[in-house]
C-alpha cells in the first residue's frame, strides 16, 4: 500500500500540533467515553467498568458504576486483545 493509498477510518483524526492541544482532546474524550458509560448503567441497569490506559504514559483511569469492588479485582483476569 502506497502512502497516497490509505485505509479507509470511520475515525478521523485531526493534525493537532501542540502537547496541549492533544492533552485537551485526550481529556475530552475521556470524559465523553466516561459520561457514556454512566448513561448506559442508568439507563440499562447494568454495571460498567471501562479502563483506559494511555500507551506513552502508562497512566490509568477506570470508571465503575458499581458500588462493589468485584470489577477492579476481576481486570487482571479480562482477556485483552492487542491493538
Amino acid at each position: 500500500m502506497s502512502k497516497t493509498e490509505q485505509k479507509s477510518s470511520w475515525v478521523k483524526k485531526r493534525r493537532s500540533e501542540s502537547s496541549r492541544a492533544k492533552s485537551q482532546q485526550r481529556q475530552r474524550r475521556k470524559s465523553g467515553l466516561f459520561k457514556k458509560a454512566a448513561e448506559f448503567s442508568l439507563e440499562c441497569e447494568s454495571d460498567v467498568v471501562v479502563a483506559i490506559r494511555i500507551r506513552r504514559t502508562g497512566q490509568t483511569y477506570i470508571f465503575d458504576s458499581s458500588s462493589q469492588e468485584e470489577w477492579l479485582e476481576a481486570l487482571p483476569r479480562l482477556v485483552l486483545y492487542p491493538p
